[in-house]
């Protein structure tokens, strides 16, 4: 048993692997397990896993032959875990050497089952990148859990994991951590920025995609439908996704795309979703709360000019 297991889905990240992997191997706290699942990268990435392997004996590799999605891969990563707390890091971001030995320690004394902490971020032009932080101690509110599910810059329980069952939906399916945070009887927060996320041309979260936005929107149903006691927060997560569905569309100029999410935008009737104004609105300022929520899915003409006119 390990007092930590680390799990890091990796696909193409080879520029960014090695210092991913040294982070974790440098961590004060030494009672780790790392277990890195190539998920078929087409780069060097699993000979730098096996090449790291044969140095530290903690680390455990899982090679996939087809590509599966970081859903799948966490969940490969879960069933091998063997530390009383879990934690997932993202192969091209890294670590501050004392992360978790300070959320270990914090979920001690506190007796916590999940144990969170603050972001900084590092990217090659030197730009740094607002990453949404909320600190939480106790039992969560739904307004303290929104946005604040991502499965990294955080420590969780083997046994809540256990307890529920819980695994990643297929895709991205991060908001799932949801399941987690409603169930855990205790949360709290260790406010230092111990998790370096990388803000990097071509990645996942910096690439118009509207495959990332339409699997988001199925997974937020599928969320709706197993947790019916949250269903108007999932429709909400829905609409989220669909705006920003919108958006992508806008950018990409892809005007049948942008009509679809604007028929499922007002076949639920999104401008009357309590959360929109509130939750969301609270997001962002005024102007461009009203611009995504109002103007954007008004009319496409009017988006593309907008788009032009923000981006000069």
């Amino acid at each position: 048993m390990s007092k930590v297991s680390i799990i890091v889905p990796v696909y193409n990240t080879e520029p960014y692997l090695e210092e991913c992997i040294l982070s974790l191997r440098n961590q004060t706290l030494q009672d780790i397990q790392i277990i890195l699942v190539d998920d078929a990268s087409r780069d060097q990435s699993l000979t730098i896993m096996n090449q790291q392997a044969a140095i530290d004996d903690r680390i455990q590799v899982i090679a996939l032959e087809e590509n599966s999605g970081v859903g799948l891969a966490r969940n490969l990563g879960i069933q091998q875990a063997q530390g009383d707390f879990l934690a997932f890091v993202d192969s091209d971001d890294y670590v501050k050497p004392e992360m978790f030995e300070k959320l270990y320690q914090k979920a001690i004394e506190e007796s916590a089952d999940i144990v969170l902490c603050d972001t900084d971020t590092f990217s090659s032009n030197g730009q740094k990148k607002s990453v949404w932080y909320k600190p939480i101690n106790g039992k969560p509110q739904l307004k303290d859990i929104y946005h604040n599910t991502q499965p990294t810059s955080r420590i969780v329980s083997k046994a809540l994991i256990d307890q529920i069952q819980f695994s990643f939906l297929p895709g991205m399916g991060e908001g799932i951590f949801f399941e987690l945070m409603i169930q855990a009887k205790k949360i709290v927060t260790v406010p230092e920025k111990l998790y370096v996320y990388r803000s990097r041309d071509g990645s996942l979260s910096t690439t118009p995609n509207p495959r990332i936005n339409i699997e988001s929107k199925e997974n937020n149903r599928i969320m709706g439908e197993r947790n019916p006691a949250y269903k108007d927060y999932f429709t909400f997560k829905v609409i989220e996704d669909l705006l920003q569905l919108v958006a992508t569309a806008v950018k990409i100029n892809d005007h049948q795309t942008y009509k679809n999410a604007v028929q499922e935008l007002n076949d639920l009737n999104y401008r009357k979703n309590p959360y929109l104004s509130t939750f969301y609105k609270d997001e962002y300022p005024w102007h461009r709360y009203y611009i995504k929520a109002y103007l954007l899915p008004a009319n496409f003409s009017l988006a593309r000019l907008i788009h032009r006119l923000t981006q000069k």
